[in-house]
């Protein structure tokens, strides 16, 4: 775990250090002045000096994160509203690629990685069950297994057999149910399942509750289980007789920089929607919605598991491809429309614009509504990390799992 968590904390320097040298750069070439360009947050360590351009170069204690201190982001920086050189001074098109210049830098880090891995080869980092989410997967980094077999990449034949299980996660649907290993499941509502279609079938009744059929050392059972808006996990293993083995995803160059292009579009499809399921759920009256809304939350402890994983199973290519994962989760959050964060910025500069609002005024709240939350993306950060900590150590938390 020590090794994964190292790891972890050294890739996600490198693509903060990406993101904010993206905004480093496009301000630059703007003409805003950068005052410092940190890495990591908050009590500095030290510093390397400043360069020509008065540009300081700092250490800080945290190193899950970093920041670009740009003249004029702040209002109460001296000649904020009035120096050429300040964010508030600058025009409304140099604004705007400062501010998505973190964003772009992540994407083309993805491209990078993507089109390399693809190019030499690699494996899917997870194989996602049809039932764990609402959408469709067209991702080869984390496809279901029908997408996969639809695209070549699965050879070998398929057992279709009796659902049986061989364990039960105990915090999912299956364990809170009783279920147990060498438990088969027969039936869900009066549908037949087996091994090959219970995922399909569980996904027809996202949000619904099912009469789930199973028998247990020749008796019948019925158990009644309430599924999830989003997704419908049971929670189990299957025991699986099928002959059917992964192929390399593999293409050549130019077919591999085209493909990045499809995983970033699929990858948007599986974030943007997961994201928006977990609001609703969060809020949702169904106490189950709100349960796999909070068991779907996890922060950077559980990302250096997932690290663990791969690094343990996979191998350095397939550590990197899940290092243009986490480069394009980056992009993709700073690009919501929430304060404190690159999209949420940009909006702000986009009703300014548009409302021909004075700077003064307007940053001047900005500025505030930011710092609010930005204490409040922190605190939740701090949550999440207490979260995966508490889950690493198999403690329940009421309410949770």
């Amino acid at each position: 775990m020590i090794v994964a968590i190292v790891a972890f904390i050294i890739l996600l320097i490198v693509l903060v250090v990406i993101h904010e040298f993206g905004h480093f750069i496009v301000a630059r070439k703007s003409g805003v002045t950068v005052h410092e360009f940190s890495v990591g947050m908050w009590p500095k360590l030290f510093s390397f000096g400043k360069d020509k351009k008065g540009t300081e170069f700092t250490v800080r204690m945290l190193p899950l994160g970093g920041f670009v201190r740009i003249k004029g982001e702040n209002p109460q920086d001296e000649g904020a509203f009035t120096n050429k050189d300040s964010f508030l001074r600058a025009k409304f098109w140099n604004k705007v690629v400062i501010l998505l210049g973190g964003i772009v830098m992540n994407v083309l880090a993805a491209w990078a990685i993507f089109s390399a891995g693809f190019w030499h080869g690699t494996y899917p980092l997870q194989t996602i069950p049809a039932n764990f989410i609402a959408t469709e997967s067209e991702s080869l980094l984390m496809p279901t297994e029908d997408y996969l077999r639809e695209q070549g990449f699965v050879s070998g034949s398929v057992v279709t057999g009796e659902a049986r299980i061989l364990d039960v996660l105990p915090w999912q649907l299956a364990g809170k149910a009783w279920l147990m290993s060498w438990d088969v499941i027969t039936a869900v509502d009066e549908m037949p399942v087996n091994n090959q279609n219970l995922g399909n079938v569980l996904k027809e009744n996202l949000g619904q509750t099912i009469a789930l059929h199973y028998s247990r050392e020749g008796s019948w059972y019925v158990v009644s289980i309430d599924c999830p808006t989003e997704s419908c996990v049971l929670g189990i293993f299957m025991a699986n007789d099928s002959t059917e083995y992964l192929l390399p995803i593999q293409f050549p160059l130019g077919q591999a920089i085209v493909r990045w292009g499809e995983e970033v579009i699929a990858q948007a499809k599986l974030t943007y929607p997961a994201l928006a399921g977990i609001v609703r759920s969060l809020f949702s009256s169904r106490e189950n919605d709100r349960e796999a809304a909070l068991n779907n939350l996890s922060g950077p402890v559980g990302a250096a598991r997932v690290g663990e994983f791969i690094i343990e199973t996979g191998g350095r290519v397939q550590f990197l491809m899940f290092g243009g994962l986490i480069s394009l989760a980056l992009a993709f959050f700073n690009l919501l429309p929430i304060p404190a964060l690159d999209g949420g910025r940009l909006l702000g500069v986009i009703i300014q614009k548009v409302f021909r609002l004075r700077a003064e005024k307007y940053f001047a709240i900005e500025g505030v509504v930011n710092m609010i939350f930005f204490v409040l993306l922190l605190t939740l950060g701090v949550y999440l990390i207490w979260l995966d900590l508490v889950r690493a150590r198999g403690v329940s938390i009421p309410g949770i799992g």
